[in-house]
């Protein structure tokens, strides 16, 4: 009887190990991820169309991703025209 408690035990303490992975996997799909591809983006600008979306008419991925800038344009544009490729490179916002 003592044996059968002790691998009734082991099953079970095996059933949980296997289902924590499976429960951590569920929890970033449902509730991490989908913030991660809305980071920082308001909710219109989520819904809103953004220019090249008629590009391609069924993506297989979708993210809006935005960063406020606080400031006036004449200081910004000058940031903003240093980036990209042949240029300053990519800059981080942090």
């Amino acid at each position: 009887m003592k044996r059968k408690a002790l691998t009734r035990f082991k099953a079970i303490k095996l059933l949980a190990i296997m289902a924590l992975p499976v429960l951590l996997v569920a929890i970033y799909l449902l509730v991490i991820r989908p913030s991660q591809l809305q980071w920082g983006a308001t909710a219109e600008e989520v819904t809103r169309s953004m220019p090249g979306d008629d590009l391609v008419p069924s993506p297989s991925f979708c993210a809006t991703r935005a960063v406020t800038i606080r400031g006036k344009p004449e200081d910004i544009w000058p940031w903003l025209v240093q980036m990209g490729y042949g240029r300053g490179g990519f800059y981080g916002y942090l």
